[in-house]
């Protein structure tokens, strides 16, 4: 019987570390968005490297704001990372 109960016990182990394993590979693949939709990604005039914010689409961006050039508008945070 001692026999039966191990083999159970190793069984729900492995099958616990496979599930653990599993959900953490599937969190590489979130990739969250610098601006929710509707909105699109703005810098600062002054610290164009550091001071960001999001501005309604089909608006200007706010006063002391300004559009980033053409195809470098970050979509998702892994974007504006070098």
């Amino acid at each position: 019987m001692g026999t039966v109960k191990a083999a159970w016990v190793r069984l729900l182990t492995s099958s616990l570390a496979l599930g653990i394993a599993g959900s953490m590979a599937g969190c590489g693949t979130f990739k969250e968005r610098v601006c929710e939709r509707g909105e699109y990604a703005v810098r600062a005039i002054e610290a164009p490297e550091t001071g960001r914010t999001c501005a309604p689409n089909g608006q200007e961006p706010p006063p002391g704001y300004e559009r980033f050039p053409p195809g470098q508008t970050p979509t998702y945070f892994e974007d504006d990372r070098p």
